[in-house]
């Protein structure tokens, strides 16, 4: 096996004891990973130089260039923008100066052994500034491998760079393998690698890292640490930086310090940083900011806000045994066990520690001082390690039982209820709507008068002594209703001034809505007016037909409305030219069997007898009356033929005068005739009958 491959394996070896820190190992010996001097001195041997593919057609190759062609301790100025495609190697000592707007992409190969920015043993006192790294992906060290002591990286900018080697990918964006890096004015956001160090991974003696920003750097693998930085060496310090929004899934969701002593956390503050990890008895685990593995970590006047290990330990810090804690401020921090601390240190001193009013001591702080146990002694000793202690209110929460979505005109109702506090109704509205309608009744509230749209509905909680008012919010959707136009067909006579009728009713409960204007479209052949018609309160609108033609009328019914759905109704109206007619009696008897009554129905205009025509004949018998339908028709008797002839017989009536009302059953004829009938008080004795003439 040759000697680059063993370097290798040695570094997998000693990055891969990071990966697990249990309550059983020994993490006190110092392990320094340093390139082996057996190796020839070229780059770091994961790239053999030989592999690397130059391109000389790019203008990245002229930063190479510029460092072989220059003298020891010159001064490199880059200006515009890089695209990465082959190995950058700084064997000597320089200084690599952007201008703040310089930019190193990488080309986006998936090929792990995409060059990158190495900084060689052989290339102490390196400086790079003013540069921004975007992008870069490699199997240790997204963006700079650096191996060369005393360096400095200053005033650069990390963003989207990938330790990618599967379970073996440390030092998302830069790995640093040296003594006495400094890393100073950085931005490091968005960086991850697939097992420790999203951002950073410093592993060597005696760094600072200043005035740096870490946001949204990750460490993903189930057992990863550090999810900004990860150090595993002594007499560091991390002075006056801000982590925000970084995560591990085992421990150390900013920063794991492991191994080492003398290390100093200073000025710094750590807002929303998180681990993922469930508990598991008998490891160390924890730390939503810090974990600490180390000896002697101090931490010093920083600030730890709403940090979690919900899962875990220690939901700002999880401390080692000889760990200090000093002049911090603590607030919003939550986890399993110790929401601001967790296990064993050595001091506690001068922190403020705000807990939330039904908060203990024991939850806020699962540690052991001194020995110390139960909640008097406890607190009596954090008082005395002058510590100050602030039991504030805790925020009510609102909590809905669902969304709330209903259709325009009804109403829609949730469960609404709060932790801590109560709710009154004149603390529930609807924004920016104050005809809504609201009732809160035993938790039950309910919301309408809404047009259609989204709103919120908003309910503030009234404060009690422990507990602060809160707003809770809820988007309220108001869709459409679908609305139901109906309408039938009708023949109509010509300029008869009879209407045409078109309903609308809701469709949920057959309810007509009123005061609706629809929008009719009345048809001539091709051609048709527009007329507008408004629904009353039994959700009818009528269009009278007086102004229409003979013939066949097509009607388009359609509607809009911001709160309703519509169905577009076609129909018809057919004007028809009326037939007079003339009414001749031609038989009208009354007698013990019964009553006799004929006419012939005659074409007003022609005076012939006119057959086929349905009429309707009404017998009253006082305000009531039965209806019969007779059919005009040729009946031929003894002296002539009779043309529109019709009539009948009946007994079936009471005794007495009957009124009598003949009208033609089709609207295509016009003409009445009103008369009487006897049934005499015999002919009511026999057998029931009424038979057409």
């Amino acid at each position: 096996m040759n000697r680059k491959v063993i370097l290798v394996l040695l570094i997998l070896v000693s990055i891969l004891a990071l990966s697990h820190v249990s309550a059983s190992e020994n993490v006190n010996d110092t392990q320094v990973i340093m390139e082996s001097d057996e190796t020839d001195g070229n780059a770091f041997q994961l790239i053999d130089e030989n592999d690397a593919e130059l391109s000389f057609d790019n203008n990245y190759r002229n930063i190479q260039q510029e460092i072989d062609d220059a003298q020891e301790n010159s001064t490199i100025y880059l200006k515009g923008d890089y695209v990465c495609d082959y190995l950058i190697k700084v064997n000597k000592t320089v200084k690599i100066v952007g201008n703040g707007t310089v930019t190193i992409k990488y080309n986006g190969s998936s090929d792990l052994t995409t060059p990158f920015f190495y900084i060689n043993k052989t290339a102490p006192n390196v400086v790079l500034s003013n540069i921004k790294f975007i992008g870069g992906t490699f199997l240790w060290g997204g963006a700079i491998t650096w191996q060369g002591e005393n360096g400095t990286i200053s005033n650069c900018e990390f963003s989207n760079n990938h330790a990618s080697s599967g379970e073996y990918g440390i030092g998302g964006a830069v790995l640093i393998m040296a003594n006495n890096v400094n890393v100073t004015d950085c931005f490091f956001s968005d960086n991850q690698a697939d097992l420790h160090a999203g951002a950073l991974l410093c592993n060597g003696t005696i760094g600072v890292i200043s005035n740096c920003e870490f946001r949204g750097n990750k460490a993903n693998n189930p057992k990863g640490h550090g999810g900004a930085v990860t150090i595993f060496g002594s007499n560091y310090i991390v002075r006056n930086c801000s982590f925000t929004d970084n995560s591990a899934s085992d421990y150390g969701g900013a920063i794991s310090i492991l191994n080492g002593y003398d290390n100093i956390i200073q000025n710094c503050t750590f807002n929303e940083n998180y681990v993922t990890a469930n508990i598991v008895e008998g490891e160390y685990q924890g730390g939503g900011a810090v974990f600490s593995a180390s000896r002697y970590l101090t931490v010093d006047n920083s600030t730890f806000l709403g940090n979690l290990a919900k899962q875990s330990r220690g939901g700002a810090i999880s401390l080692s045994e000889n760990d200090i804690v000093n002049g911090s401020y603590f607030k919003d921090n939550f986890a399993l066990y110790g929401n601001d601390l967790a296990y064993t240190c050595k001091a506690i001193t001068y922190n403020h520690f705000v807990i939330d009013f039904n908060e203990t001591l024991t939850q806020a702080l699962d540690i052991k001082v001194n020995n110390q146990t139960g909640e008097d002694l406890f607190e009596a000793f954090l008082l005395d390690s002058n510590n100050t202690i602030e039991k504030i209110k805790m925020n009510s929460s609102v909590v809905f039982s669902a969304g709330l979505i209903f259709k325009y005109g009804a109403s829609g109702s949730i469960y609404v209820t709060v932790e801590g506090g109560i709710i009154e109704l004149g603390n529930i509205r609807v924004l920016n709507q104050p005809n809504a309608k609201i009732t809160f009744t035993n938790n039950l509230l309910t919301v309408s008068n809404l047009p259609v749209g989204k709103y919120t509905l908003r309910v503030t909680t009234t404060p009690d002594e422990n507990h602060t008012a809160v707003d809770g919010d809820l988007t309220i959707t108001v869709n459409k209703a679908t609305a139901v136009l109906s309408a039938s067909k009708v023949t109509v006579a010509l300029k008869s001034g009879s209407s045409w009728t078109i309903k609308i009713v809701d469709s949920r409960d057959n309810k007509p809505i009123s005061g609706l204007k629809i929008t009719l479209k009345v048809y001539t052949g091709k051609k048709y007016k527009t007329v507008t018609v408004t629904t009353n309160s039994k959700g009818e609108a009528s269009y009278k037909t007086k102004s229409l033609a003979t013939g066949s009328h097509k009607v388009v019914a359609s509607a809009s409305h911001a709160g309703y759905n519509f169905n577009t109704v076609t129909s018809s109206i057919n004007v028809v030219k009326q037939t007079a007619l003339k009414f001749k009696l031609q038989a009208k008897s009354s007698d013990k069997g019964g009553a006799l009554l004929s006419y012939m129905a005659l074409n007003k205009k022609t005076k012939k007898g006119v057959n086929g025509i349905k009429m309707k004949v009404l017998i009253y018998t006082g305000k009531t009356y039965k209806t019969f339908i007779l059919k005009t028709k040729k009946i031929k008797g003894k002296k002539k033929t009779y043309q529109g002839a019709f009539g009948f017989a009946t007994n079936q009536f009471s005794a007495g005068k009957h009124k009598v009302v003949i009208m033609p059953e089709s609207i295509k004829y016009k003409g009445s005739v009103k008369t009487s009938i006897v049934i005499k008080k015999s002919a009511t004795k026999g057998l029931k009958f009424f038979r057409k003439v």
